[in-house]
């Protein structure tokens, strides 16, 4: 097809015109109407480990977290409460306040494995004027002060889910400050009302905290009787039998365009790599493509896996060069994702 086209485009000079739509013609006729047929399966569920449990799903997709232990709970000690909604319905008293809430939290998370101190401070938005860069600056400031250690992340309670302000919240956090956030709406928290559906909504909220601050939720293992803990590369087998002698890292890339038709719009690329055998760890970085919007070629593809690769983790230890596999993943612009597979030998550093 696409030499009948460069053809007709008069690319070519070893056919006429004629003969370029006589070619054309026949290409069209071998084109089927029909979708291509391909034999599919349908995988099993995936058996879950965590920390003191072996899962599989009944149903695929959804399973409940509550009384369940996380494969690695992290502590979370340093860190603030910003308040952007009202101040008299965050400060009530009782089960329907954020004190209510605090503590469901903490129990929650501590039935999880996870240890929660009290937050270091809560910042109170004093008007719907005041920016949320300056009320999260102020949140900063205080932890940034604090004697217990550095400043590990930043609560945010929003009177209602508005997409503007959270991405005024995650502008600040991501971009300006350079700290995890952890955004709840004060309707699904039972904050000033019922609080039914709290403990789910607790552990929900706990698995993201402990995947932002470094830990591990769960992993997937081989089966039931071979849970990971005990035989990890069972796992991941058909990767690589010893991790420490060969290992793998999955990459993923995609790129998101401005829909502001702007001379200073730009594309922003975004790539992710595994960083341990469980590959539950991602090391990630955010790219402005040079050349305007929709550019779809990620232009520092190489040094992003560089980077990555020498940020890999194996038992605490840090590796220098790959020597493995890379697994790149990447969603094109025409919506098919593909998987590309690169031996050592084909990358350097």
């Amino acid at each position: 097809m696409a030499r009948a086209l460069s053809v007709v485009a008069g690319e070519s000079e070893a056919y006429t015109s004629a003969s370029a739509v006589t070619m054309l013609a026949l290409v069209l006729r071998k084109v089927s109407p029909d979708m291509m047929k391909i034999k599919a399966r349908v995988l099993p569920v995936p058996v879950i480990s965590y920390g003191d449990r072996t899962l599989q799903p009944e149903q695929p997709g959804s399973w409940n977290l509550r009384n369940v232990r996380l494969y690695e709970p992290k502590k979370l000690v340093v860190w603030a409460v910003v308040n952007l909604g009202d101040r008299r319905t965050f400060e009530q008293p009782g089960p329907t306040g954020f004190g209510g809430f605090l503590q469901d939290l903490q129990q929650t998370l501590g039935n999880m494995g996870m240890q929660v101190a009290n937050p270091e401070v809560v910042v109170h938005r004093q008007a719907r004027q005041q920016p949320v860069a300056s009320v999260m600056a102020e949140a900063h400031g205080a932890l940034c002060r604090s004697r217990r250690g550095s400043p590990q992340m930043i609560m945010v309670v929003l009177p209602e889910k508005e997409v503007f302000i959270y991405k005024e919240v995650k502008k600040e956090s991501d971009c300006v400050l350079g700290l995890p956030s952890q955004c709840i709406v004060m309707r699904n928290a039972g904050i000033g009302q019922d609080k039914r559906g709290r403990p789910q909504y607790c552990a929900n909220v706990g698995i993201k905290i402990n995947a932002k601050l470094g830990g591990v939720n769960s992993v997937i293992s081989a089966s039931a009787e071979m849970p990971f803990e005990r035989h990890p590369n069972a796992a991941l087998s058909w990767l690589a039998e010893n991790f420490e002698r060969e290992p793998f890292m999955f990459l993923g890339a995609d790129v998101t365009h401005s829909v502001v038709k702007s001379e200073n719009a730009r594309s922003i690329a975004a790539v992710v790599g595994s960083m341990n055998a469980s590959a539950t760890l991602y090391s990630t970085r955010i790219l402005v493509q040079p050349g305007g919007t929709n550019v779809e070629m990620i232009g520092a593809l190489e040094t992003a896996t560089s980077d990555a690769s020498r940020t890999m983790v194996v038992d605490d230890d840090t590796f220098d060069v790959m020597k493995g596999n890379l697994f790149y993943f990447s969603l094109s612009s025409w919506l098919a994702m593909y998987l590309l597979i690169i031996p050592p030998a084909q990358y350097s550093y």
